[in-house]
């Protein structure tokens, strides 16, 4: 699991893909909190490749394909998102001095 630091309204990221929450808060001031990521599915890319040289080889655990001078490449996209709210410093200071 990740961990991000995230605007209160999750329109801004001051830094993800931290490992430990301990990282994240050396990031987290202002109005910012530290919310869980999670990695979703987003589409697909194909690229197509001409090249000068010529060979065949078919990979398709590495999403390649390459027939004589045409290549053909393939990948998931996955984009990151914030889950939801693990550290609040604003109400983690309320609750410690009330």
């Amino acid at each position: 699991m990740t961990y991000g630091v995230y605007s209160r309204d999750f329109k801004y990221a001051k830094a993800t893909k931290m490992f430990s929450i301990s990282e994240a808060k050396e990031w987290c001031y202002d109005d910012y909190v530290i919310c869980s990521e999670k990695r979703i599915w987003c589409g697909w890319s194909i690229k197509f490749n001409f090249h000068k040289w010529s060979y065949f080889r078919i990979r398709p655990r590495y999403g390649e394909l390459h027939l004589g001078f045409v290549n053909i490449e393939w990948h998931t996209n996955r984009c990151t998102w914030a889950d939801k709210i693990v550290y609040d410093p604003k109400k983690d200071s309320e609750v410690s001095n009330g």
